[in-house]
């Protein structure tokens, strides 16, 4: 091996090796996360919104609202917005029971119609 081809092999790996790290830390970009209403942002080289809650150690629950869904595709400057989903307890006032859900949902009248009870309105009688 000749004295230019030692140079140019060199300078090729040199090359390989500093397109490497370009790309490295070109991927990282920063994701807004937020998380039951708390905001966080942080650095990722993510490409989906599963792996951003993995690489961040975020544990999520099959009730757990996640938007967008887990599978989306994560570009420059994305956001995440995951509500835990949490145990909520309905008393059954027609049954004298307890009604047991997990479940992210907030809106009584959605928690009702999860639990199999849809809300009952007072009708109005028109006169």
């Amino acid at each position: 091996m000749n004295h230019l081809t030692k140079r140019l092999t060199l300078a090729a790996a040199l090359c390989v090796l500093l397109g490497a790290a370009l790309l490295f830390f070109g991927l990282q970009r920063p994701v807004a996360l937020v998380v039951d209403g708390k905001s966080y942002t942080l650095p990722s080289r993510a490409f989906s919104v599963g792996a951003v809650l993995a690489e961040s150690g975020i544990p999520i629950h099959e009730a757990d609202r996640i938007a967008p869904p887990l599978n989306a595709a994560l570009g420059w400057g994305a956001a995440v917005r995951l509500e835990r989903a949490r145990p909520v307890q309905i008393l059954d006032a027609s049954g004298g029971g307890l009604i047991n859900l997990h479940t992210a949902e907030r809106i009584p009248a959605n928690l009702l119609a999860q639990a199999g009870r849809p809300p009952r309105y007072p009708s109005v009688d028109a006169e």
